[in-house]
């Protein structure tokens, strides 16, 4: 278990997830990004800048009790979701559709919709 983040757990966040966080809880960037080979090895912010990430402003976040690392795993889980939602990938609940105004099937032999058996069903009587 862990009671802060460091910068190797930071860098293998996502990238918007990191834009994400350094937004929600203020991280500043007070170094310069580091970039070899095409690889990002260092967006800027420094083991001290991720001390703005605290226990209090996890709990304020999610609104619940727990560690530090199960309350950053909630947050992360919320803007996984809210960046799968605004990428298209999953809807919310809310656009849906409504499955209690669907038919429901009264038999799955004939697949009628209705309360009586089609003609040609066995069940028909």
């Amino acid at each position: 278990m862990f009671e802060r983040l460091y910068q190797n757990q930071w860098m293998s966040l996502p990238r918007e997830i990191r834009l994400w966080l350094r937004a929600m809880f203020d991280i500043p960037q007070t170094n310069v990004v580091e970039v070899r080979d095409n690889t990002v090895l260092t967006d800027g912010v420094t083991n001290d800048d991720l001390k703005a990430i605290t226990l209090e402003k996890l709990k304020e976040f999610t609104k619940q009790e727990g560690t530090f690392a199960q309350l950053f795993e909630i947050v992360t889980q919320k803007l996984q979701f809210e960046l799968a939602v605004q990428n298209g990938s999953i809807t919310k609940l809310e656009e849906v559709k409504d499955l209690s105004t669907q038919p429901v099937k009264y038999c799955d032999t004939c697949d009628s919709k209705k309360g009586r058996h089609k003609k040609v069903c066995p069940k028909y009587s």
